[in-house]
């Protein structure tokens, strides 16, 4: 999404931007499943941390409730590693 009149927008790509994003991320995941600390499809694990992490800014945005705090970003972090740990 870009906020801004036609014509004033910045050259910007959000599809090759979230991609770029979740190859980021299912990296550390990969990391942590090379490690035997997390198991899942690393791809899998980034698509679902960046929904969740979509969810609350479209909530911040739309409602101006403080869902973007550290305290709920440990919250979701926690709760994604803890459903894709090794037991």
């Amino acid at each position: 999404m870009i906020f801004s009149p036609e014509g004033q927008r910045p050259e910007f790509n959000a599809l090759e931007s979230m991609e770029r994003q979740r190859d980021f991320f299912a990296g550390i995941f990969r990391e942590g499943i090379a490690s035997g600390l997390l198991q899942g499809d690393p791809r899998h694990l980034a698509t679902m941390l960046m929904g969740i992490n979509l969810v609350l800014v479209l909530e911040h945005l739309f409602t101006g409730r403080p869902t973007l705090t550290r305290r709920n970003a440990q919250r979701v972090v926690d709760a994604l590693l803890e459903g894709c740990s090794v037991k």
